[in-house]
């Protein structure tokens, strides 16, 4: 009897410590894990899952990129003036030293416009200036190289290949028509702005239209609108009868 007594004295301890967690860490264990799991259900419900991916692969946003470019506008104007400015191609940059010299503003008004073009437009406009000043006997006061309408014979006899690496644009024929017949009268750039806004080949074809016009009684005075282009009737007749086709080259009927 004492013995069966000790046997369950023995067991029952045995019991006690085996669902206390004696002889390893399985309780523990399986309370830690239940306690994190329930700590993740917490946090997904707070952040779930697919917000934390949408955040990671948010894009720049149009308005974004707009703010950092008004930022690096801010800086360039605090380092430079008020005013920021594309850099000018070498046709603009050409444009303005042609309103310097129109305009007799001198060296300081033509070295601001060098100055505001890209690299690449002041050494194709400065190769275009030493072009003329040399062969076109101009010196330093270009202005007679350009008649307003186009360039002097000299400049398409003797610098040709400088004009065509500087003053030229991406437009077309009609775009250099459309522009001249719509400058205002006293406006003496807009004609030539018009011609370098478009390239090479175009600004020939113009030409080639232009003379064939001014050679019939369209150069007349009283054939000519204040801002130098001939009358609508006086165009019609001589497109119809002495340049019909210099003007569907330039200006092709659309399709």
């Amino acid at each position: 009897m004492r013995v069966l007594s000790i046997i369950s004295v023995v067991l029952f301890a045995a019991a006690m410590f085996s669902f206390c967690g004696g002889g390893g860490n399985g309780g523990t264990d399986e309370a830690d894990k239940d306690a994190v799991d329930v700590q993740k259900e917490e946090i997904e419900e707070d952040v779930p899952v697919n917000d934390v991916k949408d955040t990671a692969q948010d894009k720049v946003e149009p308005d974004d990129a707009k703010d950092v470019q008004d930022v690096k506008q801010d800086i360039q104007a605090d380092k430079g003036g008020d005013d920021v400015k594309t850099e000018l191609t070498c046709a603009e940059a050409g444009l303005c030293v042609f309103g310097c010299e129109y305009e007799n503003k001198g060296d300081a008004c033509i070295n601001a416009c060098f100055a505001n073009g890209s690299t690449e437009a002041q050494v194709n406009l400065k190769y275009y200036r030493d072009c003329v000043m040399t062969k076109c006997d101009c010196d330093k006061d270009c202005s007679g190289t350009v008649n307003w309408e186009q360039f002097s014979d000299c400049v398409y006899l003797n610098c040709d290949a400088e004009r065509k690496a500087c003053l030229v644009g991406e437009g077309d024929c009609r775009d250099i028509y459309t522009c001249r017949k719509e400058c205002l009268e006293g406006d003496e750039l807009c004609p030539i702005k018009c011609l370098v806004s478009s390239t090479d080949e175009d600004q020939k074809e113009f030409l080639e239209y232009k003379k064939c016009l001014f050679d019939t009684e369209c150069k007349n005075p009283e054939n000519l609108q204040p801002n130098g282009w001939p009358i609508e009737t006086c165009e019609k007749y001589a497109n119809m009868h002495n340049c019909p086709k210099p003007y569907q080259t330039c200006v092709p009927p659309f399709n």
